[in-house]
């Protein structure tokens, strides 16, 4: 209700996991009627995959939100993920009664780890959702559209995005970062940081996709 949701469907596998699923349905159901504005439908999760593949291209508002169990939620998270292009693009939330924690829903992506190749996207999305949850929505949608922004120029973005994105000079990006306050700061950091990678990857060139590193910049230019 507080983020203008209106629909929550259920996902189950209530028909066969009677005792675990079967609660769980109930219970969802019970608390879903505490909530009339709030319109719920429950799918068994072979249905609800189906589902997603052949409706979410036609119709991407088909589902408002999905309701799901640690399991399903795994799987289904990438699912979708893959629709948006990847897990690179997907933030992640873990709320609580008292605290929560932001990640992208990959992980650490332990595979690529120090390759400079991770799409920083999921991150910076889900700094934008605790943004979001701290009250500080105005800036959350700040960042998501220097994302945006960023992703439909397709220049500066990471391999899994654009394999043919040119680098642009990060000392034009961050004249993007003159009214800042702390845009001195931000400058000599990512000036060194950058200065860093390239000392260690000596073989890049302006015809690479673009690093975890450049792809950050370019939506900080874009704030």
């Amino acid at each position: 209700r507080a983020h203008g949701r209106g629909k929550m469907t259920i996902g189950h596998k209530g028909n066969i996991l009677q005792e675990t699923h079967g609660l769980y349905l109930e219970v969802a159901q019970k608390v879903a009627g505490e909530f009339p504005d709030i319109s719920t439908e429950a799918l068994i999760a072979d249905n609800l995959g189906m589902q997603l593949v052949r409706e979410l291209s036609k119709n991407p508002r088909r589902f408002d939100c999905l309701l799901l169990t640690n399991l399903f939620g795994d799987i289904f998270s990438d699912f979708c993920a893959g629709f948006v292009g990847g897990l690179g693009l997907a933030p992640g939330a873990n709320i609580g009664d008292q605290y929560a924690i932001f990640e992208a829903v990959h992980g650490t992506a332990p595979d690529i780890a120090g390759k400079g190749i991770a799409n920083p996207s999921a991150l910076i999305l889900s700094a934008a959702m605790m943004l979001d949850y701290l009250g500080e929505q105005s800036a959350g949608e700040r960042v998501r559209r220097a994302v945006d922004a960023v992703l439909l120029e397709g220049t500066t973005v990471t391999g899994d995005i654009n394999p043919k994105s040119r680098v642009l000079l990060i000392t034009k990006m961050l004249d993007n970062l003159a009214g800042w306050s702390v845009a001195d700061k931000l400058r000599q950091v990512l000036d060194d940081a950058l200065r860093e990678e390239a000392a260690a990857n000596p073989a890049a060139n302006s015809a690479n996709p673009a690093s975890t590193l450049n792809f950050a910049h370019a939506v900080i230019a874009k704030l």
